[in-house]
């Protein structure tokens, strides 16, 4: 064995009535699994007053139950709605709306709010102008509701901004998969509609931006919803003029990043976009290309549901590069042997197990601690290994051999049988796994190891 090699393999024997073996090699990286985000804009045309639509002329129950039905398909986590009627006059569409949402879908219990400000809210009158409202619907399973907010709100009644009394409506959320959980706002827009109307539009976002870079600068957003671009649409028309793209922070780049919705000005269905922060541009390049940007069609609307999926789960090149940038950042030494297949500390364990497994790469470890094993009483073997929570699957396997010859054969342990148990360990970004395998008929016999992976 080369032992100079920084991919070379590495093996460590505790002497025990059980041999163990511990081993690195690399391997082609799978991709990372969970910790997604679909978020989706809809107006959803006079939804619960079907009378005023264009589109749906059938009952208002039966419009309810099929926007249900096209949420549902979509497999969205958060949805923003726009034209929601909601008023004392004309009934609660959004809590018809969540009543069908959660009698169709099985799997997830659906939960919503809506924006208490609307059109001429100073002055209503619901049997001539029912209130359309900007709302969200969102999965529990995946999304914890924090807050919500109607921003703006010292905008004076008469204005004219935001469709004179339609101001945006602020959702925040904590989302994705430990350890890698994030707080999200999202804030939804149903902007003035029509050509001629661009003045109107431009005067509500520049007030909209300013707010935002002045309280929200540092925070994770999405900004979407029904932008009514009619004058220039697609995303390098009005909505570049608003200010989008400036790099209002001096930090080399852009604000925002337009995700979803049509990209080139259109004759039609062009209007509807979502907008993500520079916080979370780096979430919604992790996801492939075909999933980025995407658009379907709904039988209740003149508007097409327009969706876009974030990643909160780093890559495991990602997560490695930010565990070495905090040891260099204390041990700046370590940046001359840092690699993953490399052992800094020379005590037989490279860099990259000892992030996976939570041990020091910059002082020497017992390796005894790494890989543990213990007889209980009905003659079961306990193999025992904590693990970094969020590591892709396929990245750090356990496998078993019933000997140590030149070339032993060795095989993956299935972790997902009965025989496994994973629990929460003492430190919050790490588990604990314990295997249960019947103990061999003869002392040496059986050997396992630990194979960590990564992409070159």
């Amino acid at each position: 064995m080369n032992g100079k090699s920084p991919n070379a393999a590495r093996f460590l024997f505790i002497k025990a009535w059980l041999s163990l073996n511990l081993l690195l090699l690399p391997a082609n990286l799978l991709h990372s699994a969970g910790g997604t985000l679909t978020v989706a804009t809809f107006n959803a045309e006079w939804l619960g007053y079907p009378r005023n639509s264009g589109t749906w002329y059938g009952s208002r129950s039966s419009q309810i139950q099929t926007a249900a039905a096209d949420i549902i398909a979509l497999g969205a986590d958060i949805v923003a709605l726009q034209e929601v009627v909601t008023d004392t006059l004309n009934g609660d569409a959004l809590a018809d709306l969540l009543t069908a949402l959660n009698a169709q879908d099985s799997a997830g219990t659906w939960a919503g709010a809506y924006n208490p400000k609307f059109s001429f809210w100073w002055d209503p009158d619901f049997y001539n102008y029912p209130a359309q409202r900007q709302a969200f619907v969102w999965n529990t399973a995946t999304v914890q509701l924090l807050s919500t907010q109607v921003l703006l709100d010292w905008i004076p009644a008469w204005d004219n901004r935001f469709g004179s009394g339609r101001l945006p409506y602020l959702l925040q959320v904590e989302v994705g998969e430990e350890p890698f959980r994030r707080v999200v706002s999202l804030i939804n827009l149903h902007l003035k509609c029509c050509r001629g109307s661009d003045d109107r539009r431009l005067a509500s976002m520049l007030t909209l931006l300013d707010e935002l870079h002045d309280h929200y600068a540092e925070d994770a957003l999405i900004v979407l919803g029904d932008f009514n671009v009619a004058d220039r649409g697609g995303a390098y028309g009005e909505i570049s003029e608003w200010g989008f793209y400036d790099d209002a922070d001096n930090d080399g780049t852009p604000d925002f990043a337009h995700v979803a919705g049509a990209e080139a000005d259109l004759s039609w269905s062009d209007i509807d976009h979502v907008m993500v922060s520079d916080e979370l541009l780096p979430d919604w390049e992790r996801v492939p290309v075909s999933l980025r940007n995407g658009t379907t069609a709904s039988s209740v609307s003149d508007h097409s549901l327009v969706h876009a999926v974030l990643n909160f789960t780093p890559s495991l090149p990602e997560q490695y590069d930010q565990w070495r940038q905090a040891i260099i950042s204390t041990n700046p030494q370590f940046a001359r042997m840092d690699g993953f297949g490399e052992d800094w500390d020379q005590d037989r364990i490279a860099n990259g197990l000892e992030f996976m497994l939570g041990t020091s790469p910059v002082e020497r470890d017992a390796s005894g601690s790494l890989l543990t094993i213990g007889l209980d009483e009905s003659g079961y073997l306990s193999v025992s290994y904590r693990m970094r929570k969020g590591l892709p699957d396929g990245s750090l396997i356990l496998g078993q051999s019933q000997g140590l010859a030149s070339q032993p054969g060795w095989t993956p342990v299935d972790m997902t049988g009965p025989d496994v148990t994973v629990s929460q360990d003492p430190d919050p970004d790490f588990e604990r796994v314990v295997l249960k395998v019947p103990a061999p008929a003869a002392p040496g016999s059986v050997f396992f190891r630990l194979e960590a992976s990564l992409a070159d």
